[in-house]
């Protein structure tokens, strides 16, 4: 074990880091945060995010986000080679980043287990992670209590961890300029309140 295996979270040098947090919409929201608050820890770092492929519009092109890496859970609905295959290529891209930090915010065995293919020198993640997640970390942030704190607080004490837990918390999101003028097209004749649903929501 190297010297920086062995530092404070606080104080590790990270060059090349991956975020993992394929899913749900809502979810890759509540992380927004942590994001920001990595890249005010580490602004020269490398910085990527490990997102399901139905999700990575809406992190491209993010300001705080230097690449996204796309998992594609749909592809074992297309048999056992295609699954194979698509997730083979994930996996070599995973290894190809040569991370020296993954954070594993998703917290399943299946995140745990690509945390564990990066082989990166720093895996970090919740001690509230399931499926046994946790044997695939190096460094295991502390939940005192999962069901009294709400998601964004909960992804956030691993930017406190990172020393960066008194910067605000921050949902920063990529400019949706084609999205914006057709909402702004679709609603300037309809008349005021307006009332949103997320009919796609769980």
């Amino acid at each position: 074990m190297d010297a920086s295996s062995r530092v404070p979270l606080r104080d590790y040098p990270a060059e090349r880091i991956a975020l993992i947090k394929p899913s749900a919409l809502g979810d890759i929201i509540h992380a927004l945060p942590v994001l920001t608050a990595l890249r005010q820890r580490f602004p020269q770092a490398y910085i990527a995010w490990v997102v399901n492929r139905g999700y990575a519009e809406l992190l491209r092109g993010h300001p705080d986000l230097d690449a996204i890496l796309t998992f594609d859970r749909r592809a074992t609905t297309s048999g056992p080679f295609t699954a194979l295959r698509s997730h083979g290529r994930f996996l070599q891209e995973m290894r190809q980043g040569r991370f020296d930090l993954v954070i594993d915010l998703q917290g399943l065995f299946r995140s745990g287990l690509m945390a564990a293919y990066s082989k990166a020198r720093r895996r970090v993640g919740l001690s509230s992670a399931r499926e046994g997640a946790h044997w695939f970390y190096t460094d295991v942030v502390p939940v005192a209590d999962f069901q009294a704190l709400h998601a964004v607080d909960r992804y956030w004490l691993v930017a406190d961890a990172f020393g960066v837990g008194q910067v605000p918390k921050s949902f920063r999101l990529p400019r949706f300029d084609a999205e914006g003028q057709w909402a702004v097209s679709l609603l300037r004749d309809c008349p005021r309140p307006w009332i949103a649903l997320g009919v796609g929501s769980r």
